[in-house]
């Protein structure tokens, strides 16, 4: 199997971290962890690399792992990036895949990069703050994007605090985050696979003391979106697992309205972790309608 590891070094000085992994002449798919997270948590996947036929790109998105923070960056900032990374690897075009709080990012690109997104699959993640999205994630959600909007300094130093906790004590603070999940969410904790992925997601080496990137998120995710979903044409898949209290079924419902070219996948009896453990699912799915022709297989 192809493994490489490296970073480039984007037109504004930061330095942008990815792995590849899989088939070097297969489909590229670049793939976007959550919040947090690093370009290491695909790897603890069950399956990983997921499929045979496969180029998979996994960055750390700015302000985790090694990937330099931009300060205040937005949705709309980090296409560029995406666009930056795949020149250098000389990549025209690829899929893309965002987990929880990589989907943004992953419907940003497909509005501003159009040209070079083949099909996204978005997977847990948070919508746009409208208010029947707001009425329906959880209270904890709830209050951490109203401080976010309001006192953004203080959701910087929040998020360096808990950033603090999970370095100090990661496992504990799986499990006490778990305790504010569904209970499907809870089951799945008690999987080895699906712990060991949370863990990788939150160490040291994926979320940098100062937590910026950490932080950001949140920040934007309790604004505005500053892209129209209208505008993309690319096909999106969302899976949206229904008993997500995190990102929650009215996301999927919403973004089924918004975007032109949109399939939901309800995903019954399943939590904000789903992913962890059908990442193939996501994959097969993504590039059978891609291609036209049958996925490659695992």
């Amino acid at each position: 199997m192809f493994e490489h590891e490296n970073s480039i070094q984007l037109p504004d000085g930061r330095a942008l971290s990815y792995s590849e992994h899989g088939d070097e002449a297969g489909v590229p798919v670049v793939l976007l962890h959550g919040a947090p997270g690093d370009r290491r948590f695909w790897q603890q996947l069950p399956g990983f690399p997921f499929l045979e036929g496969l180029r998979l790109i996994t960055p750390d998105r700015p302000g985790y792992g090694l990937s330099d923070f931009k300060p205040g960056m937005s949705y709309v900032d980090w296409p560029d990036d995406v666009s930056n990374m795949a020149d250098a690897l000389g990549v025209d075009s690829f899929a893309l895949v965002g987990v929880s709080g990589g989907g943004p990012g992953a419907l940003a690109c497909a509005w501003k990069i159009p040209e070079r997104i083949n099909a996204v699959a978005v997977v847990s993640t948070p919508g746009p703050p409208e208010p029947e999205i707001l009425d329906a994630v959880s209270s904890t959600n709830r209050r951490a994007y109203l401080l976010a909007r309001r006192a953004p300094w203080l959701m910087r130093a929040n998020m360096k605090l808990l950033a603090w906790l999970q370095r100090r004590d990661v496992d504990r603070f799986v499990s006490m985050m778990g305790r504010k999940l569904s209970d499907v969410d809870q089951a799945a904790l008690r999987q080895p696979a699906v712990r060991r992925a949370l863990a990788t997601a939150m160490s040291e080496d994926a979320v940098t003391r100062r937590a910026a990137g950490y932080a950001q998120d949140v920040i934007n995710q309790s604004r505005p979106w500053p892209f129209d979903l209208s505008e993309i044409n690319a096909p999106v898949s969302v899976w949206q697992p229904e008993d997500d209290t995190s990102a929650p079924p009215a996301v999927g419902r919403f973004l089924e309205r918004a975007l032109p070219d949109c399939t939901v996948h309800v995903v019954p009896r399943a939590g904000h972790l789903w992913h962890i453990e059908h990442m193939t699912t996501v994959l097969r799915e993504l590039l059978d309608g891609t291609t036209g022709a049958e996925a490659p297989h695992d």
